[in-house]
């Protein structure tokens, strides 16, 4: 576990590096404060290493994912690039929570599924509840970015979730989050760094399925358990 931390304080320091095309786009000019949500409509890039055991089976999984995030219409889409236990999975995954669907797409393998979902969107934000740990900026100079930090806990009778967050001092965009605990059982930690993030969406079209995705299953059935770490933000607030 120890070199997991070390690699990934590596991977936030490159990965929380920031490009803004327009910051005046990016509505950075309101604080940052508990209970901001990002921007309606962005995209960008979040590069993931994290961790897993239970019992004796242990594992990691690690990757870059090019998110494409819209409030306005309540649906996300992404580009993964994951690797998970030594296999790697190249998907794309449209969630459209206005339509009930999500769809699975594998890159390699050339097929498609097509979940139902009666789950609502979660807009990306930070928990009103979380607390203020304090302010830095990365840079130097007129070109450093100030940022500031929240931390959250989530308990449950069977969970407990410790979150992260570095975002920028205006504007509610996140550079990085970590999250650690024990979820069912199993005790893991994610690091999520985000990168080049541009507002608006440079084109629709990501939203659209291909013809291939038609038949249909539930959200819950046996072959939904492989993507889940990229669906359903119950426990990470920013990161998919």
């Amino acid at each position: 576990m120890l070199k997991l931390v070390v690699i990934s304080a590596c991977l936030v320091a490159v990965l929380g590096q920031y490009k803004f095309n327009d910051e005046s786009e990016l509505q950075m000019e309101y604080p940052t404060v508990a209970g901001c949500c990002t921007p309606d409509q962005w995209e960008g890039y979040q590069g993931i290493i994290g961790g897993y055991a239970r019992f004796i089976k242990k594992g990691a999984v690690y990757g870059y994912t090019k998110v494409s995030y819209d409030a306005k219409n309540e649906r996300i889409a992404a580009v993964a690039n994951m690797t998970r236990d030594g296999k790697n999975h190249a998907i794309r995954v449209i969630e459209d929570y206005q339509n009930g669907k999500i769809y699975i797409i594998s890159l390699k393998k050339n097929w498609c599924k097509t979940l139902t979902t009666k789950r609502s969107f979660k807009k990306a934000c930070v928990p009103k509840s979380a607390v203020k740990i304090g302010e830095f900026y990365q840079g130097t100079g007129l070109r450093k970015l100030t940022q500031v930090a929240y931390y959250y806990e989530h308990k449950s009778f069977f969970n407990v979730v410790r979150s992260t967050f570095d975002l920028t001092k205006k504007g509610c965009i996140p550079t990085n989050e970590v999250i650690s605990g024990r979820v069912k059982g199993v005790n893991f930690m994610d690091v999520v760094g985000f990168s080049d993030i541009t507002a608006g969406i440079k084109d629709p079209a990501v939203f659209n399925p291909p013809e291939s995705c038609n038949k249909t299953e539930s959200d819950s059935g046996p072959n939904f358990e492989l993507h889940e770490h990229m669906l359903y933000r119950e426990f990470r607030y920013f990161g998919l």
